[in-house]
């Protein structure tokens, strides 16, 4: 009687093993050395290594940090400010969240602009001035919650006198 070392599942496993391997070794890795930032942010907005077109957020946090320049060796505070508001959609079923909430935004404070345009418009606003940066990031960053309880009404606390717009939220 002879018995075998491997069974159809270990087979598989070991197969699986071997194919992430392979795809291990394939990859290719580039090593860009810059002088400067601002050329790490350019080579940003012109490469993309996903494999998709870079979301209307992706371009204006990049736009938003380039402008705003870190003053602390020990925390870049825009990049802390930036995480915070987008960890505020994290519970939001809606992948486009982030984007519809900024082309909103924009529209309720600035002008009508179409998602498309939105980033070239950021850009015209800003347009490296670090003060209208980080005034936006600031007043972004204030009314994104609202905008996540808009979505989702259920996730707030609401008194009893605004339990009908909660209501009609929810509808």
């Amino acid at each position: 009687m002879q018995t075998t070392l491997f069974t159809n599942h270990d087979k598989n496993i070991v197969q699986k093993l071997k194919e992430f391997r392979d795809k291990v070794l394939s990859l290719k890795l580039v090593f860009i050395q810059l002088d400067n930032e601002d050329d790490a942010y350019l080579i940003f907005e012109t490469l993309n290594a996903r494999g998709r077109d870079l979301t209307t957020s992706d371009l204006v946090k990049n736009l938003v940090l380039k402008s705003i320049k870190n003053t602390s060796i020990a925390i870049d505070q825009s990049k802390e400010s930036w995480k915070l508001l987008i960890k505020t959609f994290d519970n939001c079923n809606d992948s486009n969240a982030v984007d519809n909430f900024l082309v909103h935004y924009w529209c309720s404070e600035y002008n009508y602009c179409t998602g498309k345009k939105l980033f070239s418009e950021i850009k015209k606003q800003i347009c490296g001035r670090s003060d209208s940066a980080r005034k936006l990031l600031s007043e972004l960053s204030l009314v994104a919650p609202f905008y996540v309880t808009l979505l989702q009404p259920e996730s707030a606390e609401w008194s009893k006198e605004e339990l009908d717009i909660k209501a009609s939220l929810k509808a």
